[in-house]
């Protein structure tokens, strides 16, 4: 069927950081309706996005306005929907407040993270408390707005139902992995340095609420009781970086640790693959404890164990002596421990591969996208009028 004889979707892609992991895997969700559906795409990332997508896009400046950007923002964005002729809207829970403006067409919600609404980030000024408020109040209306929602996880889902959406109105959707991507026996080049030792690793974004002052004093222990281990941490940010090797020069760390800055989405999976376990560290706070992280996922697809804090994120998905080790909580001793026992006992480990492996499959992205599919096929048949 032509491009132009199928229905129309509308969704936003409105980011100063298009190059994380977080949106890579949006991307790929885009990409997905772009395949099934006309896809009309408001963005500012034009450049960034037009070889990615196979979508009509629309570019819009969003001007960095101090504290009211994100206001600016959904007015802007919304502006621009009114004049677009679409058959169903596909926004980001962040981005709901921008259906103000839809015009009585199905509105899909998409929910993976509550930062905002649960003020991860407040600012500890009371003016940026009150703003922060509304921000977060005109989320949860947005949300509201929608035929539907899926969250990412089932406590996003309840968390949500407390907010006041339907429980007919709201279901999980996890997050998916492809498998094709993030596969077994790709490319063994030498993208790190001591590839021959047991490595830990870790990708995604670096800050100290996941997990980074862990991992800098774990490594140093665990390398004095077993120096044939090696951390590389994948995705800090040029600040991170510098933190990174000023601690590695300080407590001569050059043959335990290594940091790499950003890099492709693409290469993700071979960063994994010459892993032998993998780190998830979370603040134990509401937002972390309802949002899974994106990464768990990718691991278990390559099949390494994953060691991780006990947090209900990680609870929901790592078993304890089966895909991964849970510590009880962030202590250099636990990690320590959780480290050495993978390394010693070989058996166990690679039982833990197989299982983490095996466990992946249920995450196949193509089984996610089947249901987002059939969902929106559904709204698209249900007359609102």
């Amino acid at each position: 069927m032509k491009k132009s004889n199928l229905k129309r979707i509308a969704t936003v892609f409105i980011t100063n950081h298009p190059d994380t992991v977080g949106n890579a895997n949006r991307l790929s969700r885009y990409q997905t309706l772009a395949q099934n559906y006309n896809l009309l795409l408001i963005t500012n990332q034009p450049d960034f996005i037009k070889n990615k997508i196979n979508a009509k896009i629309l570019p819009v400046k969003i001007p960095q306005v101090p504290v009211f950007f994100s206001f600016v923002l959904w007015f802007i964005v919304g502006f621009r929907l009114l004049f677009l002729k679409y058959d169903l809207l596909f926004l980001v829970f962040s981005d709901a407040p921008v259906a103000f403006f839809n015009r009585k067409k199905p509105f899909l919600c998409h929910i993976h993270q509550s930062h905002e609404i649960i003020g991860l980030h407040n600012n500890k000024k009371k003016r940026m408390r009150i703003i922060s408020n509304w921000i977060a109040l005109l989320i949860i209306k947005g949300v509201k707005r929608a035929n539907f929602c899926f969250a990412v996880s089932d406590q996003l889902v309840e968390f949500f139902k407390s907010l006041g959406v339907s429980s007919s109105k709201i279901s999980c959707l996890p997050h998916g992995v492809d498998l094709d991507k993030f596969k077994r026996n790709l490319n063994e080049n030498k993208i790190i340095k001591q590839s021959d030792k047991f490595i830990l690793m870790y990708t995604g974004w670096v800050s100290e609420n996941r997990g980074l002052d862990l991992m800098l004093e774990g490594i140093k222990e665990i390398g004095k009781a077993n120096p044939n281990v090696y951390l590389v941490i994948v995705g800090a940010e040029e600040n991170y970086i510098h933190i990174i090797n000023e601690f590695i020069k300080n407590n001569s760390l050059e043959n335990l640790l290594e940091v790499k800055g950003r890099v492709n989405y693409d290469e993700i999976p071979e960063y994994i693959n010459h892993a032998h376990a993998c780190l998830s560290f979370l603040e134990n706070n509401k937002s972390y404890s309802i949002s899974p992280p994106q990464k768990l996922f990718e691991y278990f697809a390559l099949g390494k164990p994953v060691i991780a804090n006990q947090i209900a994120s990680h609870n929901s998905y790592i078993t304890c002596g089966y895909n991964g080790i849970l510590i009880k909580n962030l202590e250099v001793n636990l990690f320590k421990n959780a480290v050495l026992k993978l390394m010693t006992d070989k058996i166990k480990y690679e039982q833990m591969c197989e299982n983490a492996r095996v466990y992946a499959n249920q995450f196949d992205m193509r089984l996610i996208e089947r249901n987002l599919l059939n969902k929106i096929d559904s709204l698209l048949n249900v007359d609102l009028n």
